[in-house]
């Protein structure tokens, strides 16, 4: 009645008897254009360029933004950016470094407790 399983290339048989013409589909097909989205994925990530806006009316303060960025006071690098595995792999060691630091403070407190409650001990 109300749900019927669809045909097996998405389409639904019509159940519209006023004669107007409704292929629903499964899924989002058709809403995002592969090219298009491979483009700004390109110039984003790879480029480092921002998306441009189709709408003339936030042009001009888009505009107005990228010449505050483009001057380089934005991102505080001064357009050098340092890779993203860079920062984890500096994060990684910092971290060994600090648990290293950790376990030899613990090493050299339990060292120096066992010194001096052995001598009394031994004797």
């Amino acid at each position: 009645m109300a749900y019927e399983p669809p045909s097996t290339d998405g389409t639904f048989p019509s159940t519209n008897k006023s004669g107007g013409d409704v292929t629903p589909r499964l899924g989002l097909l058709g809403i995002t254009d592969p090219t298009k989205a491979l483009q700004e994925f390109t110039n984003v990530r790879v480029y480092n360029q921002p998306l441009s806006s189709s709408s003339p009316s936030s042009g001009s303060g888009s505009s107005s933004s990228s010449s505050s960025n483009g001057s380089g006071s934005g991102d505080g690098l001064g357009g050098k950016k340092i890779s993203v595995g860079l920062i984890v792999l500096a994060a990684l060691l910092g971290f060994f470094a600090l648990c290293m630091a950790l376990f030899g403070v613990r090493w050299w407190v339990a060292r120096r407790r066992y010194r001096k409650g052995g001598a009394g001990h031994g004797a």
